[in-house]
């Protein structure tokens, strides 16, 4: 069996080769502050940082985090300047460290992010179930509002109709398409991805399967995220009713396609 110290300066080595650090800087510079996600300059899967400069430091190390827990950061990279750009190809957590040598803040810069926000879950119904039930979404930033598409005043994002796709017996159309097409453009794209928002693709209709990832664009450039829970016949009501749940989350960034898998 190896000595504990060996495996314990193993295990050591590990964090520093991948670039983490621990969860309590021990440096005696100040704390950067100002530290912000600039949603202006932010787009597609790139996320622009930046913060205020603390004078007399030779630079700026910048990490990231899957959860916010902060017990190991990621480094992404140092830079001198007071921003930088991060290629992600997810939502993440940030935070920033000056540094001088070996010496570096005394505690990392307040946290900022690019999570969505959960919005809940919601079922809706299809076509064959009857004007008492809620067939249509409204995809909220904070939550979601549930409707009925065959009514002019609602304006809806999505909404669950069956139109014999051999894929499923129910999918989505957009809020503007197909024969309830009175509400909002929200074009559609099934993709298998948790994390990012496809670039290109998107239709104004698709299938849906339980565990089917789909992902909306609205009118003013927000992507939002659709986990298809559950597909389930509704036999209380007729053998060709079917419901599906659907749970969503709403990237309040605009133009930025990055999601978290759970919120």
């Amino acid at each position: 069996m190896k000595p504990i110290w060996i495996l314990s300066g193993f295990l050591l080595l590990l964090l520093v080769a991948c670039g983490t650090n621990p969860s309590t800087p021990e440096g005696t510079l100040p704390k950067v502050e100002g530290l912000t996600v600039v949603d202006s300059l932010c787009g597609g899967n790139t996320v622009f940082l930046s913060w205020n400069s603390v004078d007399s430091v030779v630079g700026y190390r910048i990490y990231y985090d899957e959860t916010g827990g902060g017990i190991v950061w990621n480094e992404i990279e140092s830079v001198t300047d007071t921003f930088t750009t991060h290629e992600a190809e997810r939502s993440y957590y940030y935070t920033v460290l000056a540094f001088t040598g070996d010496d570096t803040s005394e505690d990392y810069a307040d946290r900022v992010h690019t999570r969505p926000n959960g919005c809940g879950t919601y079922t809706l119904w299809d076509n064959h179930a009857g004007p008492d039930s809620v067939n249509a979404l409204i995809l909220g930033e904070e939550s979601g509002i549930t409707g009925r598409a065959d009514d002019s005043t609602f304006m809806q994002n999505v909404y669950l109709y069956d139109a014999d796709w051999t894929g499923s017996p129910v999918g989505l159309f957009s809020g503007d398409a197909g024969v309830w097409g009175n509400g909002v453009a929200t074009p559609l794209v099934r993709s298998s991805s948790a994390y990012l928002a496809p670039e290109t693709g998107y239709d104004d209709s698709l299938y849906v399967i339980q565990g089917d990832y789909v992902y909306g664009m609205t009118p003013d450039s927000h992507y939002v995220k659709m986990w298809i829970s559950e597909v389930e016949a509704d036999t209380t009501i007729s053998d060709s009713t079917y419901y599906a749940k659907i749970y969503y989350q709403y990237q309040p960034i605009e133009g930025l396609r990055l999601f978290a898998l759970i919120q």
